[in-house]
């Protein structure tokens, strides 16, 4: 994963029952969502799982650097500010 990270890839971290910040931070994932393990949180997930990418998506559309910093977060909310997330 080091290798890749070096030509530019970007890795996230999405699961449910589980401590998922720190499974993330054991792979050397920065980038972790957390969802309630429902029908809707399931829901509610895929929902912040395609905004945040579109957003990611939209800055490469715009010339920004396509990593992202650790202080960076991908996960975005309805307002488009970063909140990668714990719970």
């Amino acid at each position: 994963m080091e290798d890749l990270k070096k030509k530019n890839w970007l890795f996230t971290y999405i699961g449910a029952n589980q401590d998922v910040l720190a499974v993330a931070r054991d792979m050397g994932i920065d980038h972790s969502l957390n969802f309630m393990s429902s029908g809707e949180g399931t829901r509610a997930m895929f929902v912040k799982e395609k905004r945040s990418r579109k957003a990611f998506y939209d800055k490469l559309g715009k010339g920004v650097s396509f990593s992202l910093a650790k202080e960076e977060q991908f996960f975005v909310d309805e307002k488009g500010e970063g909140e990668d997330s714990q719970s």
